[in-house]
């Protein structure tokens, strides 16, 4: 059973439903969803920009056994959900981000670990033109940004993938860079080489020019 919050507007689903946490407890999973929101939180520093078409929600989950996964998890749950569901498709970029078929983000995933449990945060756009800047996800017609939200918080809980093993196999299937020169930024450093895979915990391998192969846990990258 999943308790919804519905909000016309907040400043950020994931800071309300942090503070419903620390104010209620958890004793039920939770979703928040919002029609508008003033300042979604990307990761580090970076923000969501919201658009009229955007989607954005926050919702309570149990700590994946292998917690460097879930982040890669919920991608390829999110990329499948759409698909299924609505024929929408895209395309998964290393670590947490769907891109559309112009390789332009479409939609991302924001994790907090709140004591016993993951706070999980989604933001994607969906609609647009091809004359539009920012990625998004074909969808036709109209949608409720409260239901659609339901609908993926439940397809989570009812789909999730505990074997590593599965998730890095799903998720290759969809990865837009496999075996592509990348760049990947981390911190100060510029790493680039051929994206060969993930590593035992969920990290990017590159192959360097050198032919040497290096693990990145953290960064953006770029192709």
């Amino acid at each position: 059973m999943i308790k919804q919050i519905k909000l016309d507007s907040c400043n950020s689903t994931q800071e309300f439903l942090k503070d419903h946490v620390a104010a209620h407890g958890h004793r039920e999973n939770i979703l928040v969803s919002t029609l508008l929101q003033h300042s979604g939180h990307g990761r580090g520093s970076k923000k969501w920009e919201w658009f009229e078409n955007s989607v954005c929600f926050s919702f309570t989950a149990n700590i994946h056994p292998q917690v460097t996964w879930q982040s890669l998890e919920i991608a390829v749950l999110l990329n499948q959900f759409f698909e299924k569901k609505f024929q929408a498709k895209s395309f998964l970029k290393w670590p947490n981000d769907l891109i559309d078929e112009r390789n332009k983000k479409c939609a991302g995933i924001l994790l907090t670990k709140l004591e016993s449990i993951m706070i999980i945060g989604i933001g994607l756009n969906l609609g647009g033109n091809s004359l539009s800047p920012w990625g998004y996800l074909p969808f036709d017609g109209p949608f409720d940004k409260h239901q659609l939200s339901y609908q993926f918080t439940t397809y989570y809980h009812h789909h999730r993938i505990l074997e590593c093993e599965q998730i890095e196999k799903q998720w290759k299937k969809k990865c837009a860079h496999l075996e592509r020169k990348v760049e990947i930024h981390e911190n100060d450093h510029l790493i680039s080489g051929n994206f060969t895979g993930l590593g035992k915990y969920g990290e990017a391998i590159l192959k360097t020019p050198d032919g040497a192969y290096q693990k990145i846990f953290n960064g953006t990258l770029r192709y």
